[in-house]
């Protein structure tokens, strides 16, 4: 028999027993199965209120009485909170027209900005399932490559999604991050080391200058920029010769490294890096001088904070010139690239609690999120449809 969830409560999806959210938090630990669940966003800030408890009325014309102030009290309240939405409307709108920092849209998004196209995948070992899907790659022709955190597999799709092929860098290695060249073939970063295969699987050996690599992306050109272990940003041209080396890309500017870092170049070679210590966004030229930074650690508990960052699980730069921000908490934070926030896409509201651990995006603006035991599909809108 299935134990009944209270008002303002919801399932743990791992185990089925009842949560009640507390606080506004954005996570709560199962009691029964001890897993970390994420809280549904329309219950995030839900507080139980305790129901009324005063004496029961014994005269009817009381209690007709009652409903008839009930009904004036009623009508004023509702005139008075349409009044206050349509001030608040022209307020906001004024606001975000006269506030540099809120952008060009509100901070919730949802209405159209990203729309889900596409979602596959399931938890096991078999094919077309995973153990736990952290990195994503998409070819010329629209297939999908899915790199596994656990069990070093690298399996491909088609676009609709539907298993086409596998082959594994190692049993027990983690694919960290994974790319798709112009060339077809695919990069793999894995034991701190890129790897190179054939679209069928074929291991074409190291690349040499990449040692150390933790998180990499292409760059207009065609090279490769890596982000190392020791806290640099390195990139290298198509034959592998090491071109610029950025030192300390972390520590010199925000004064500490990372442990988890990604990185991404724009059309015009600049380049993006995030950490999960700062949460903050550093941008480089070309030419490895510090140009500015954005973001910024999100609060753990409390009303969310636009254009902040829990845990960030990958950054990408979209054919409008705008940066996507995955956060490991569902959701995806977008901003200009000069760092003005633009709005922020709530993966709950698109229908799914995972948590998200890997992002890529492709020549046609679709956003890919590794969510553990699947992948959703986004088709980011253009700056005109918005």
């Amino acid at each position: 028999m299935t134990n009944a969830t209270p008002p303002g409560a919801f399932n743990c999806p791992n185990c089925g027993a009842p949560l009640e959210p507390k606080g506004g938090v954005r996570t709560i630990n199962c009691p029964n199965c001890n897993s970390s669940v994420i809280i549904p966003k329309d219950l995030r800030s839900h507080q139980k209120q305790a129901a009324g408890t005063g004496p029961a009325s014994t005269s009817h014309g009381l209690r007709n009485g009652c409903l008839v102030a009930f009904g004036i009290v009623a009508l004023v309240g509702i005139l008075l909170v349409a009044g206050l939405a349509i001030w608040a409307y022209s307020f906001g709108a004024n606001l975000v027209k006269s506030n540099p920092a809120l952008g060009t849209a509100a901070a919730d998004v949802t209405s159209g900005f990203a729309r889900k196209v596409l979602v596959f995948g399931s938890k096991g070992a078999g094919p077309g399932m995973f153990s736990s899907a952290h990195s994503v790659a998409v070819e010329d022709n629209g297939n999908i490559l899915v790199g596994d955190a656990e069990d070093g597999r690298v399996q491909t799709f088609d676009p609709s999604g539907k298993y086409l092929s596998s082959f594994s860098v190692g049993e027990g290695a983690s694919v960290d991050a994974l790319l798709v060249g112009t060339d077809g073939k695919v990069y793999v970063a894995h034991d701190r080391i890129v790897s190179a295969y054939s679209p069928s699987g074929q291991d074409l050996g190291q690349i040499e200058n990449a040692k150390g690599a933790e998180a990499m992306a292409f760059g207009p050109d065609g090279s490769l920029y890596i982000l190392t272990i020791d806290d640099a940003v390195e990139r290298l041209d198509a034959s592998g010769k090491l071109t610029l080396t950025i030192p300390e890309a972390f520590s010199s500017q925000t004064g500490n490294g990372e442990s988890t870092k990604y990185i991404a170049a724009d059309k015009a070679g600049n380049i993006y890096i995030i950490g999960d210590y700062s949460c903050t966004v550093l941008k480089y030229s070309p030419s490895g001088q510090f140009l500015t930074k954005f973001g910024g650690k999100a609060r753990s508990s409390g009303p969310a904070v636009p254009g902040t960052v829990f845990n960030p699980s990958g950054i990408v730069v979209d054919g409008y010139e705008r940066v996507f921000v995955s956060d490991w908490n569902t959701d995806v934070e977008v901003f200009q690239t000069n760092g003005k926030y633009i709005q922020s896409i709530d993966a709950v509201t698109l229908g799914f609690t995972s948590l998200i651990n890997g992002m890529n995006i492709d020549k046609r603006n679709k956003i890919y999120l590794a969510l553990g035991d699947q992948v959703m599909v986004l088709q980011i809108q253009a700056p005109s449809q918005q």
